[in-house]
Parts: structure tokens; C-alpha cells; sequence
């Protein structure tokens, strides 16, 4: 009896001590240096040029000079080289009827253009306009950017695939998270030194990603540009392409009527607010978790205890015992 007693009492006792350290290491983790929150932008225009509204575009790239757009959809899907400065579509390669063009990149001097479901991604002479190659990959391809290491993709999940620049092997993943939630419809990116932009499918939004962690740096809303634009469901922002020449991104919508050069500007004068409320938050869920592990251990104990007395063992009077003796 007295070894069962032991037991419990160890029992409970280790209950109690998991219970503290699980508080403890809770607000550890939440102190606010801890806490990853996005910064806010706000969209400045620079300049508006026209796009062609029958271009449902899937990717949008700069390079030495020009603008390069894909635009999607089966039996119409294209690539055209785009100028700059006015709109003008200079010269256009259809795709086969049979593809569903998706995001571009450029490496050295081809264009890489990823398909939607067909697992294929083109690879296309910048100079000829052909298509001289292509890559095999697994699953959807939405959109792609080259970071001068590796080809990032992405599959409308909240996942960025790494890939090799010679083979199109994934070399390894990053899960995007934006305040700790991951970031599903990843779509059209631009890398851009250790960030990675990114058009969210559906959303008003365009993300900044840390290329490393995957964790959303900062956003900003395009809706002031996209509520000019509302037309079908599917007629959403995509495209974004870094003009190195004008220091500025090129953003554009599914069959828009405009194109425009915009640079980010920095708003989030209450961003350590953001994180201070969240820390709260976070420690307040933690107090709730905590207060249930101590109401259980000291129900626990309590119950322990009324066990304990109703079964002990009765000592014997021995006055009593020899006096009916």
C-alpha cells in the first residue's frame, strides 16, 4: 500500500513540474523578438502603360531592356515580348493548343516557361523566339524566378520548390508562412536579392518572402489598382517582373487593360504594435492552456488525497482490544 501511495505521489508530482516548464518555455518562445510580422507597404505608381486585355497573363519578366509576358489558357496560350515604354506587343510565340502556359523566368539567354498540368516546362531562345528544349517536372506549375543559384517555383500550395539550374531537380523546399500561418495559392514570383515576391491567386495582395526562411517580410494591397480591373472571377492580379533600369516592379492583371511601374513604400509606422498584440495574444492562449494542466493537476492531487484517506488502513486500538480482553 505504502509502495502505491509512492507511486502516485511521483506521479503527480511529475504532472505539476511538465505543467511549469511547459509555461515557461511557452512565453520563451513568445517574447516579442520571437515574433515574425509582416510589414506593410503601401503602392506608390511610377508610370501606367497599356496591356493588352485579350492577354490572360500568367508570367511577366524584364530583361535587358524589354518586357517578356506568358499568357495562359488552352488552344490561345503565348509568349510575347512587350515594349516597355508604350505597351506594344513586338512579337508573339503561340504555344500548342494541347499547353496551358504558366510562369517565366529568365536564365542567361532562354526564357523558362513553365505548363499548368503538364508537367513540362519549355525552354525558349530569347534571340529566335523557339523553343529549343524543355524540362520534365512533378505536379502544377504556376509560377518561377531564378535567383542566379537556383529555379524557385511554386504549385499553388504554400510551397517553394528550389530546383536545379541544369537538371530542374527540386533541391530542397521552404514552406511560406506569413505570422506563422502558412500561405496557400502561391502564384507569379520575382526573386529579387534574398526575397522572393509573390502574387497570392484570388488575392489583392503581393507577399515579400525571405528566400531562406520562407517567412513573410512584408505586403501591400494592389486593390486600389485591381478595382479599376473588375471584370470575371478570373480576371485577378498577376504578373510582377523587377525593371532594374527604373528601379521599380511591372504588375499587371489577367486580361487588363494596364500595366503598371510601382515601387513599394513602407507604412507600418505601428508594426511593433502588430507584434507586441500578437505576443499578447499568444500569451493569453498560453494562460488558458496553462490554467486547464493546473486545474487537472491540482483536481489530480485532491483526488489523490481523498483515495489515500478513504482507503488507508485502520490502527488498531490496543487499549479497546485488551480491555475486551
Amino acid at each position: 500500500m505504502e509502495h502505491r501511495s509512492y507511486m502516485r505521489r511521483r506521479a503527480l508530482a511529475s504532472v505539476f513540474i511538465l505543467t511549469i516548464l511547459f509555461t515557461s518555455n511557452s512565453f520563451a518562445n513568445y517574447s516579442s523578438e520571437n515574433i515574425e510580422i509582416a510589414e506593410e507597404s503601401m503602392i506608390v505608381v511610377v508610370d501606367t502603360i497599356a496591356h493588352d486585355s485579350s492577354s490572360f497573363t500568367q508570367g511577366l519578366e524584364y530583361y535587358n531592356g524589354t518586357l517578356f509576358e506568358s499568357s495562359g489558357l488552352y488552344g490561345s496560350s503565348s509568349l510575347r515580348e512587350v515594349n516597355p515604354v508604350n505597351g506594344e506587343v513586338i512579337r508573339t510565340l503561340p504555344i500548342n493548343e494541347s499547353l496551358f502556359a504558366e510562369g517565366i523566368t529568365v536564365r542567361e539567354k532562354s526564357i523558362i516557361m513553365l505548363t499548368w498540368k503538364e508537367e513540362l516546362a519549355l525552354v525558349i531562345d530569347i534571340e529566335d523566339f523557339r523553343i529549343v528544349g524543355n524540362y520534365t517536372f512533378q505536379g502544377e506549375g504556376w509560377g518561377i524566378c531564378f535567383n542566379g543559384e537556383n529555379f524557385v517555383t511554386s504549385n499553388g500550395s504554400s510551397v517553394l520548390s528550389y530546383r536545379d539550374e541544369e537538371t530542374f531537380e527540386v533541391n530542397y523546399s521552404v514552406n511560406v508562412t506569413w505570422n506563422g500561418e502558412s500561405v496557400q495559392n502561391l502564384n507569379e514570383l520575382e526573386c529579387v536579392d534574398d526575397k522572393i515576391y509573390a502574387n497570392v491567386w484570388m488575392q489583392d495582395t503581393i507577399i515579400g518572402i525571405n528566400s531562406t526562411t520562407g517567412i513573410v517580410e512584408m505586403f501591400a494591397s494592389a486593390k486600389i489598382l485591381s478595382e479599376n480591373h473588375d471584370g470575371p472571377v478570373n480576371e485577378v492580379l498577376n504578373g510582377i517582373a523587377m525593371d532594374n533600369h527604373r528601379d521599380g516592379f511591372w504588375i499587371t492583371g489577367k486580361n487588363w487593360s494596364e500595366m503598371f511601374l510601382i515601387n513599394f513604400e513602407r507604412m507600418s509606422e505601428n508594426h511593433t504594435d502588430k507584434k507586441e498584440q500578437l505576443v499578447s495574444i499568444k500569451i493569453s492562449d498560453d494562460w488558458s492552456i496553462m490554467t486547464v494542466l493546473l486545474v487537472t493537476t491540482i483536481s489530480l492531487i485532491l483526488s489523490g488525497l481523498i483515495i489515500r484517506r478513504k482507503y488507508a488502513p485502520q490502527t488498531p486500538n490496543f487499549k479497546d482490544h485488551s480491555r475486551h480482553e
